[in-house]
């Protein structure tokens, strides 16, 4: 059997909210690294924003930022951002109808101090716990912002749905569902148009020398949409979107109820037979 290029989403996937990656998950893992395959990340967040309870499972590459950064054994092989001609443009949309941005860079996690408080506050009364910020950078202009690959934006009036429209109608801009279990009302994700997670993968897979028929692809969001729909072993979370799990080759169970072990079985399985 040839090997496989496994790329897992973090959160909903590999990290249940708001607890620990579940141990039949961490030895699912661990076995197959053994066994000589690859395993990446395949995330929105940030390689400076990794939840320490993903730790565990010492992986270190991938497709970061929703596509905007791939590194590959230590070397960022592709990272692209927002121009700061669009960049302004945006930021001035938020800043005239009052959003709150937090925004991934090359150098850590923007947020200016007065969006940190509405955004801490949002995500306590929601989910009960805050954001892990590894390197926040708290601003006083929001401004000052450079070299942006992804933003969390935040309506705290909950008008956020005619909001996505309006930003992708003012620049190179697409807007994603958030995926940490939040009224999608306030909260989405906002990445460049034509930048997502099935770019970064390819641009691993391309480096590495590997074809498309190696790639595994595991996702709950609408941000993972195009990755699951691209990979040849493409999965969908029990508790994905109706869209990730129109596009899925196979459905899986929840990450508490086994599901990733359940899905690299699968997928090692289809391998074998095909």
């Amino acid at each position: 059997m040839d090997k496989i290029n496994f790329f897992f989403d973090i959160d909903g996937t590999l990290l249940p909210f708001g607890k620990a990656v579940p141990e039949d998950t961490q030895r699912a893992i661990k076995e197959l690294k053994e066994r000589g395959h690859r395993v990446f990340f395949a995330t929105g967040r940030a390689e400076s924003e990794l939840d320490p309870r993903v730790d565990c499972l010492s992986i270190t590459e991938g497709v970061f930022s929703a596509g905007a950064t791939v590194i590959y054994e230590g070397k960022t092989i592709y990272d692209e951002v927002f121009s700061q001609k669009d960049l302004n443009t945006f930021l001035e949309y938020c800043v005239n109808n009052n959003l709150d941005v937090l925004a991934q860079s090359r150098r850590g996690t923007y947020l200016t101090e007065e969006s940190k408080e509405r955004f801490f506050k949002k995500m306590l009364s929601e989910l009960g716990r805050n954001l892990t910020l590894p390197n926040l950078i708290l601003l006083s202009d929001v401004f000052a912002m450079e070299r942006v690959k992804k933003v969390l934006l935040l309506d705290i009036s909950g008008n956020l749905r005619k909001v996505r429209r309006e930003i992708e109608s003012i620049g190179p801009f697409s807007t994603y569902d958030n995926t940490f279990g939040m009224d999608q009302g306030y909260i989405c994700e906002v990445a460049l148009k034509g930048i997502n997670k099935k770019i970064g993968i390819e641009k691993i897979i391309e480096y590495i020398g590997d074809s498309k028929e190696s790639i595994f692809a595991a996702g709950d969001g609408s941000i993972d949409v195009e990755m699951v729909d691209f990979a040849r072993y493409g999965v969908a979370m029990e508790n994905a979107t109706k869209e990730v799990k129109n596009v899925a080759k196979f459905i899986t169970s929840s990450v508490e109820g086994g599901g990733i072990k359940r899905a690299i079985e699968w997928a090692l399985k289809e391998a074998e037979l095909g």
